[in-house]
C-alpha cells in the first residue's frame, strides 16, 4: 500500500511538468479564459499548489515538519473534522520521501539510515491506509494506525542530533 500511496503522490508532478511543457511548446489553443493567463512556472509546479510552503532542508527540520503534520492529522480526526486532515494527510508523503535522503546528508550510520527507512515505510503504509479510508472507505482510521505511527515517529526522533551543552532539548 505504501508504494501505491507514494506512487500516487509522486506521479502527479511529472504529468504536470510534461503537460506544461507540451502546452508551452505546442500551445493549448487560445480561449477567452486562458488567453491572458501567464504560463505556469516551475516554482509553482514544484510548490504543488501550496503557496509559501518551504520543504525541509535538514533531517531535524523534516522530522519537526512531520511532527506538526501528524499532530494536525490526529487533532482533526479526534475532533471529527476530517476535512482539516485532508491537506496534511497528502503533504505527509512529500516529507516522508525526503527523510531517508536527509538522514544520509546528516551523516548518520548505515544502521540508522536503514532504521529510518523502515520507519518511513511504516509511516507510508499507515498514512496510506488512513488516506484510503478518507477517500473510498476502505483502509483504516487514524486510531487504528496510531500505534504504528507513534512507534515510527519514536524511531525518527531517536536519530535526531543530540542538543549541545547549553541548548534546550526539543519537546516531544
Amino acid at each position: 500500500m505504501s508504494r501505491l500511496f507514494r506512487h500516487y503522490l509522486l506521479s502527479l508532478l511529472p504529468v504536470a511538468i510534461l503537460t506544461t511543457a507540451t502546452c508551452s511548446i505546442g500551445g493549448c489553443g487560445k480561449s477567452e479564459m486562458n488567453s491572458e493567463r501567464p504560463p505556469v512556472s516551475i516554482d509553482e509546479l514544484e510548490s504543488d499548489g501550496h503557496v509559501g510552503h518551504k520543504h525541509a532542508e535538514t533531517y531535524p527540520e523534516a522530522v519537526a515538519e512531520l511532527e506538526e503534520m501528524n499532530t494536525a492529522i490526529a487533532a482533526a480526526f479526534a475532533s471529527n473534522d476530517v476535512d482539516a486532515a485532508h491537506d496534511p494527510l497528502h503533504e505527509v508523503g512529500h516529507v516522508l520521501d525526503e527523510l531517508p535522503t536527509l538522514a544520509k546528508k546528516q551523516e548518520l550510520s548505515d544502521d540508522a539510515v536503514a532504521a529510518i527507512g523502515a520507519a518511513v515505510e511504516k509511516l507510508f503504509e499507515a498514512f496510506g491506509k488512513v488516506d484510503a479510508k478518507f477517500h473510498d472507505g476502505e483502509g483504516a482510521t487514524y486510531d487504528e494506525v496510531k500505534a504504528d505511527v507513534d512507534a515510527s515517529m519514536d524511531v525518527l526522533r531517536q536519530h535526531l542530533p543530540k542538543p549541545s551543552q547549553g541548548e534546550a532539548s526539543a519537546p516531544k
